[in-house]
């Protein structure tokens, strides 16, 4: 029996010699987003949402991004590129004394979009519209009419209608 004690007391001796080596160790805390790692400090752009990401301790810190302020001359207008987080000068188009941005449409005998300064024809295939032509409305910076009152099937419990306002009703309904 005394050699038992022994044994277990010459075990419990090595069990707290580890804990307390465990105790001063320095574990580094590491943060995972969208499937990479990154260490305490890394520091990355997460480009979808314009911000950046610091891992801390374990925890991901994000701050937006901040723009510097643009300064565009009188021919050129301020607008969002798709794919970057500020905003950039691009020339303006004039029709009909209307100002239009980059990217911006209009209706004329034609679809045209502004682009560089310049009005450019657009060709988009327009689809039929189930609707008499007095529902027929254009919706702003579109090429295709929609009907007045468009309903949507989302799925067999769901039904969305497109009012003239483009505000959206939606509603759930029982099979």
């Amino acid at each position: 029996m005394t050699s038992q004690l022994v044994n277990h007391d010459t075990l419990l001796n090595y069990a707290e010699t580890r804990l307390s080596q465990l105790e001063n160790c320095h574990c580094e805390k590491t943060c995972q987003v969208s499937g990479l790692l990154y260490r305490d400090q890394d520091s990355w752009v997460d480009g979808d949402h314009c911000r950046n990401c610091t891992c801390t301790s374990g925890a991901v810190e994000c701050r937006r991004m901040s723009c510097p302020p643009l300064n565009c001359s009188p021919d050129s207008l301020p607008v969002h590129i798709a794919g970057q987080c500020c905003k950039v000068c691009r020339p303006k188009c004039i029709y009909g004394g209307k100002v239009l941005a980059e990217g911006q449409r209009i209706l004329t005998k034609s679809c045209r979009e502004c682009r560089g300064g310049v009005l450019v024809k657009i060709t988009e295939a327009c689809p039929p519209l189930n609707c008499s032509e007095k529902d027929h409305i254009l919706p702003e910076n579109q090429c295709c009419s929609v009907c007045r009152a468009l309903i949507i099937i989302l799925d067999e419990f769901v039904i969305e209608m497109v009012l003239e306002d483009f505000s959206v009703f939606e509603m759930k309904r029982d099979l």
